[in-house]
């Protein structure tokens, strides 16, 4: 019998990391190899063991820190694919924007020079959508095929993701060019999540779910009036799945609905109210975000990107993976009820 190929995927104790590796056992097609920091924590190796029970032995666990390229060299040696989910995202902007971008970027070269080292077939990044949004065109509609540059008011962290997947589209192109890649070259597509939301599979936050779980308790100081996108987890995992399969080269871009997003709080109002829950509902003024501009990096962005009704086209993205998506006001609702039944957030 002809022996499984070995995955690779990056940041498995993650949000979406977890979901990436759950897919890929679900398809019975993978040995699955899952890489974290450090192997000998035990308290994300009990996190991991609650979360995929008896298919815990089923995932060989490796060290590897995205800055050291040797260790990241052993955990994709042997493998025929990566996932390389996994990539640093802040509660809060850092005061020092390359405490960001540096990592991002380095972790995806040494990811790519790892797979070119290893004779990877083909390796799925993930990016993000905020590689193509481009507040500055006002309503203005984009689709996959856009590449934003940084604005003034760009996060770090959306800095980190345009240096970082603009270092992985010239690295790709230097690796193939070398004469021994003539006839083999090393495949990569790029994944571009928006905002990922839906249920919790390892019990503890991840810093995108916990601004929902902020507005479930009624901590969070409010919604800026920002015309979002977002995407399930569980919809993004099969993505990259389903990404093994299409042509390479290519971005997709992860959206099931475009919305303001001051519209979830509404959405989780309705349906946790009854629990005795007390959501934020609040929406933040444009004069409290302008305030706010004045000294912090990620009340500049908002300031700058809200009431702007810009949106992605991703007719290409949904004809080529075909994901059946789950709706993202079902996907915040599930959300929620999993932050509850993990314990993020007490039960009322």
């Amino acid at each position: 019998m002809e022996s499984k190929p070995i995955v690779l995927i990056t940041g498995v104790t993650g949000f979406l990391g977890a979901w990436v590796t759950k897919k890929a056992l679900d398809t019975g097609k993978f040995k699955v190899r899952g890489s974290m920091r450090d192997c000998n924590n035990e308290r994300r190796i009990k996190l991991l063991k609650d979360a995929f029970g008896e298919d815990f032995d089923k995932i060989e666990l490796v060290s590897a820190d995205l800055s050291d390229k040797d260790s990241i060299s052993k955990a994709i040696k042997g493998c025929t694919y990566v996932f390389h989910v996994a990539s640093p995202y802040p509660t809060k902007s850092p005061k020092d924007d390359m405490e960001l971008i540096g990592p991002a970027v380095a972790g995806n070269e040494n990811v790519l020079e790892a797979c070119d080292k290893h004779n990877v077939k083909r390796v799925i990044v993930t990016s993000s959508c905020s590689t193509i949004d481009d507040f500055s065109q006002g309503k203005a509609e984009f689709n996959e095929e856009y590449f934003c540059e940084p604005k003034s008011y760009t996060t770090p962290y959306i800095k980190s993701k345009i240096a970082a997947e603009k270092r992985a589209w010239e690295l790709i192109d230097e690796i193939n060019n070398k004469p021994e890649r003539k006839n083999n070259k090393l495949e990569m597509t790029m994944v571009l999540p928006s905002v990922i939301t839906g249920p919790l599979l390892i019990n503890e936050y991840s810093s995108s779910a916990k601004i929902f779980g902020d507005v479930l308790e009624g901590k969070s100081a409010g919604f800026p009036p920002y015309y979002a996108r977002a995407i399930d987890v569980r919809d993004c995992a099969d993505a990259n799945i389903k990404a093994l399969e299409t042509a390479p080269f290519k971005r997709y871009a992860l959206i099931q609905k475009h919305f303001w997003i001051g519209e979830s709080a509404k959405w989780i109002k309705d349906e946790f109210s009854q629990y005795g829950y007390k959501p934020t509902t609040k929406v933040l003024s444009m004069c409290l975000l302008w305030v706010g501009s004045m000294f912090d990096k990620d009340a500049k962005y908002f300031y700058n990107a809200s009431k702007v009704e810009m949106s992605i086209n991703t007719d290409m993205t949904k004809r080529e993976l075909k994901i059946d998506y789950i709706d993202i006001k079902q996907s915040i609702i599930d959300m929620c009820y999993s932050f509850i039944k993990h314990g993020v957030v007490e039960a009322r």
